[in-house]
């Protein structure tokens, strides 16, 4: 009957015990069935977890009972508390720690681990704590030379972390040379960059699918026109808003697609003037400011003065690649690491240099230089424009 009652304890601490494990780290994400089957398999699964959680608690209730743990509510908490965040470090370890290249790494680890899993090892290490001392009180053999047997199992299990901790920095550590001293001075292209007599700062950037487009150079107002366009197939891409650069790099004026096109119709761009699809009406608003359409005799006797801008790829210079972290999908296995590119700009007798956080893949990375302008552009992935200027 005493037996009778140990085992149902035991049976009632693992089902709390289980379905505490799953609330937890389901969360609002609730199992869903698509048939019976997985109902069934997923119900045996369940059930056979219970059975094990109760004899391990069983066992653990046994030891307690014989004196091998001391009676004591605070030792059942210590020890399970150390033992399931020793098994619970190693198994985080071994999945969910990416190689890096510092202990800054491993502490953000660790910070990482502590937050989503503390609290359910203190909670889980409670609940088995109180189960013990529900079954063993009063049945216990008092051992006291169990005590310094229990608080040296206690301090072992704080080295084993510790021990743990140390073979995973090293085992994550990422094998590389350490980084030049001469790449620490680069600064991040995401920041406005002084460097030598230029300066680097972000001009624009295209949000969502839209992406910006190569810019266009207008010689009769010494203007430079950048187009951000919605993701498209098609050869001539939406137009979704148009900036104005001036000579000294500001964006003087823009234009949203909608001003011309209200009822959402496409607006193209076509060597410089706005079209809307299925009309011959043309916009002149690059060349001159009017939102008004240009009939189309008028639009023919207009001279198209507007040239696309040229990447020079000898300027620009990927140095060197440094690894920081290993990303976990290894489908594309030459994109594999995270990592910091470092790059130099020659401009005229100056070098710029600056660097960019990414994957092993290079950015895609274009530096316009623009003669008849007081500036140069960068263009990061058709996303973002970066614009170079000469300091006063």
């Amino acid at each position: 009957m005493e037996n009778l009652n140990i085992n149902l304890k035991c049976a009632i601490a693992a089902v709390i015990i289980v379905l505490f494990t799953y609330f937890y780290y389901a969360g609002r994400h609730q199992v869903t069935f698509l048939s019976p089957g997985t109902a069934m398999f997923f119900c045996a699964i369940a059930l056979a977890t219970v059975a094990i959680v109760a004899l391990a608690i069983r066992l653990l209730a046994r030891l307690a009972i014989s004196g091998a743990i001391y009676p004591n509510f605070l030792i059942y908490l210590a020890l399970s508390f150390l033992v399931l965040l020793l098994a619970g470090w190693i198994i985080y370890g071994i999945i969910e720690i990416p190689m890096a290249e510092s202990i800054t790494s491993l502490m953000g680890a660790v910070k990482a681990f502590l937050a989503r899993h503390l609290p359910y090892i203190a909670g889980l290490s409670l609940m088995i704590a109180t189960t013990i001392w529900l079954i063993a009180r009063n049945k216990a053999s008092v051992a006291a030379s169990s005590l310094p047997v229990n608080i040296n199992i206690a301090l072992g299990t704080v080295i084993a972390i510790l021990i743990v901790s140390v073979i995973l920095y090293f085992s994550k550590e990422i094998r590389q040379p350490r980084l030049p001293d001469k790449f620490a001075t680069y600064k991040t292209l995401a920041l406005p960059i002084l460097e030598g007599s230029y300066t680097i700062s972000p001009l624009l950037e295209a949000d969502g699918q839209n992406f910006v487009d190569s810019p266009q150079f207008v010689a009769k107002d010494n203007v430079t026109i950048i187009n951000i366009k919605y993701a498209s197939s098609n050869r001539n891409a939406p137009l979704y808003k148009s900036y104005k650069v001036d000579s000294m790099g500001n964006i003087i004026d823009s234009l949203d697609a909608s001003e011309l096109s209200a009822e959402g119709t496409t607006l193209l761009f076509e060597k410089g003037y706005l079209r809307l699809l299925d009309s011959e009406n043309r916009y002149s608003w690059v060349f001159d400011g009017k939102k008004t359409p240009v009939s189309p005799g008028a639009y023919k006797d207009l001279s198209i003065d507007i040239r696309a801008l040229s990447p020079d790829s000898n300027a620009l210079k990927l140095e060197y690649f440094h690894k920081t972290a290993k990303v976990k999908d290894r489908e594309d296995p030459k994109n594999q690491w995270r990592g910091t590119h470092y790059y130099n700009v020659i401009r005229n007798t100056d070098t710029l240099k600056f660097r960019l956080e990414g994957r092993s893949v290079k950015p895609v990375l274009e530096y316009y230089p623009c003669p008849d302008m007081g500036f140069d552009l960068l263009r990061l992935n058709e996303k973002s424009y970066y614009i170079i200027k000469q300091r006063n």
